[in-house]
């Protein structure tokens, strides 16, 4: 027989108010008898005085009736008892106070029970509460009792680094959702006063320089880290020293993402590489940002890109007047055009289909859109590529930027601002050497109307193309992930940090500027590929391998942030900083250089636009 759920729901509630009437009646019963509790046994029936009794009879249905519905008052019959807690037992104190009261009221003023013993109504009080926060704790605890034996169960043995709110919300959750398909076996801990405490029943087995011996003598099978704001050198140093462990590792949600829905045990993510590289996230003025674009007509080139369709995003929700996106590649475009249509309705936005090396389709946007801050991210940016294509860099990286940094001029735009690469310190290949004439151009076009400002990083997390995407695909396919030497290293960002550095130096240049990160320390390439194997729960050398190939055309060991002519100084921005080329640049002389370059490339003389090229911008002997 079915049963409909709101029935049941009906008659689980009658249970519940029946179970309190009985205990309404008890607990006034029990103070009765703690009140005559010391008379001789010859006097009393029932543990009651004669006398008493029928006083006892005729006030019962009344406080019966006072409890019930102080406790419907304080809505004591719609909790959920296996979540009790303190909130609960303040209302049942109230209730039993209130109920308390409505006795009192109806001794004086109905005077239904003369002779009423005053002390009762104390003892009442006290027997109420402890019988209904005591009903609530035992349900609770056998609750509790029946989930701790369920999650003994056979399931994937689980570590959880962390033993604050967040690791013991992961517990509870685990539990709740998980029951017998993980098994937490204890926590890790830095709080030295934690060492050895039980969180529900789970021990903290140590500190998190005790990871590896943990994982193998528990044999943990994944890794939670549940450390709030923890700095993501701890989470790669954990990440090493389950080498060759077999782990795999998870990220729990922030507390906070809890308690306000955002965030279910159920959606926990993998650990990214972008949690093991790199700073700490940098906190930019997001507040400048905000009037420097707000109510602005606003251009971004490459649009479609990795660097484009994020500075896109992040510029809409700035609310500028107008978003112009010019991007050669149809398909990116309509795709970024059709996310910004969805997230950002009340945003007007112009998808562009243009080639910045077609200087009748820039001038055309300029001309149709009137931009006042232009963001310029088309660029080609392949180093082995351009090694092959030397003259597709020249036009698209240098003729182009001088295409869209001129119609700026032309059409009176306020700000440039120009996305650059360390790889035009003192560059080795022909990407580099051209990001490097860009960045000269720019200066070069200083003082005349609009601010032209550079913003450089280094390697992008995740962008196309790049290093992490490539070895995730090598991972996928069994290996072997390939590097191209053993010391090679790179400075590393993600694409949300690199788009909010390029909007803040756009916020804060007065014009000829270059702005960069402080990126901290570079990151080996193959402790980058060692750890995409282990996060992946493989092992490098037994499941997948690491192949040196050797370094490609163009291609440099180390990258440099700044040559040793910039002068390097902060910003009010933390780790923000600004560089001031110490040379000064001959607007005219650059000109006819970079047209003299220009033709060279555009004619197939690649030979010789090379030697012009490297000549504009020798690399460091």
């Amino acid at each position: 027989m079915i049963f409909d759920e709101s029935k049941l729901a009906w008659l689980r509630r009658l249970l519940i108010i029946l179970v309190h009437m009985v205990l309404a009646g008890a607990a006034f019963y029990v103070a009765y008898v703690l009140r005559f509790l010391d008379l001789p046994a010859k006097e009393v029936v029932a543990l009651l005085p004669r006398a008493e009794w029928d006083i006892f009879l005729r006030l019962l249905p009344f406080v019966i009736v006072w409890k019930m519905a102080s406790l419907a008052w304080f809505q004591l019959f719609q909790g959920i008892w296996r979540y009790v807690g303190t909130h609960d037992l303040v209302r049942i104190i109230k209730a039993c106070t209130a109920g308390t009261l409505g006795i009192i009221l109806t001794v004086v003023f109905l005077r239904v029970a003369p002779g009423f013993p005053r002390s009762v109504y104390l003892l009442d009080w006290l027997v109420s509460i402890f019988a209904f926060g005591g009903l609530r704790l035992v349900v609770r605890l056998l609750r509790d009792m029946f989930e701790e034996s369920v999650a003994t169960a056979p399931g994937a043995r689980v570590l959880i680094v962390g033993a604050g709110d967040n690791g013991e919300a992961a517990l509870r959750e685990l539990r709740k959702h998980f029951r017998g398909v993980y098994h937490v076996v204890g926590f890790l801990d830095d709080n030295p006063e934690k060492q050895g405490m039980l969180i529900h029943g789970v021990k903290v087995l140590g500190r998190t320089a005790d990871i590896g011996r943990v994982v193998r003598e528990q044999e943990v099978a994944e890794v939670l880290f549940a450390i709030s704001k923890a700095p993501k050198r701890l989470y790669r140093s954990l990440v090493e020293a389950c080498e060759g462990l077999k782990v795999k590792f998870r990220m729990v949600p922030a507390i906070g993402d809890f308690i306000t829905g955002k965030q279910r045990l159920p959606r926990l993510r993998e650990v990214s590489v972008e949690d093991l590289l790199g700073r700490d996230p940098v906190q930019l003025d997001r507040e400048r940002v905000a009037a420097d674009l707000k109510g602005r007509r606003v251009l971004v080139t490459g649009a479609g890109g990795s660097i484009g369709s994020e500075l896109v995003r992040q510029i809409a929700a700035f609310q500028p007047a107008r978003l112009i996106l010019f991007e050669i590649g149809e398909s990116p475009l309509f795709e970024i055009h059709r996310q910004l249509q969805e997230r950002f309705p009340d945003v007007p936005c112009e998808p562009v289909l243009g080639d910045i090396m077609h200087a009748e389709q820039v001038e055309a946007a300029f001309a149709t859109f009137k931009p006042e801050v232009v963001f310029h991210a088309a660029a080609f940016k392949h180093v082995p590529m351009m090694e092959r294509h030397p003259q597709a860099a020249v036009i698209n990286n240098v003729r182009g930027t001088r295409q869209v940094a001129q119609a700026a001029l032309r059409h009176g735009a306020e700000k440039f601002v120009l996305i650059s690469s360390d790889k035009a310190v003192y560059p080795r290949n022909v990407m580099g050497a051209t990001k490097r004439c860009a960045e000269l151009l720019l200066k070069s076009l200083g003082g005349q109307g609009t601010r032209f400002i550079a913003v450089r990083f280094g390697n992008v997390l995740g962008s196309n193309g790049s290093v992490v995407p490539i070895f995730k695909q090598q991972i996928a396919d069994g290996g072997p992930v390939r590097v191209t030497h053993p010391e090679v290293t790179r400075y590393f960002m993600t694409i949300p940090e690199a788009v909010e550095l390029v909007l803040q130096a756009g916020a804060l240049g007065r014009g000829g500027e270059l702005f960069m990160l402080d990126m901290g320390e570079p990151i080996s390439i193959v402790t980058l590929a060692r750890n995409m194997i282990e996060l992946s729960g493989l092992v490098v050398g037994e499941d997948v391998e690491i192949q040196f190939t050797g370094l490609r055309p163009g291609e440099k060991l180390h990258e440099e942030l700044a040559a040793l002519t910039e002068n390097v100084a902060p910003t009010d921005i933390p780790k923000v900083l600004r560089h001031q080329d110490g040379n000064g640049v001959d607007g005219a002389a650059l000109a006819k250089q970079l047209n003299e370059l220009e033709e060279l490339a555009a004619s197939g003389q690649v030979e010789r636009a090379l030697e012009r090229l490297w000549a504009l911008c020798p690399p460091k002997l």
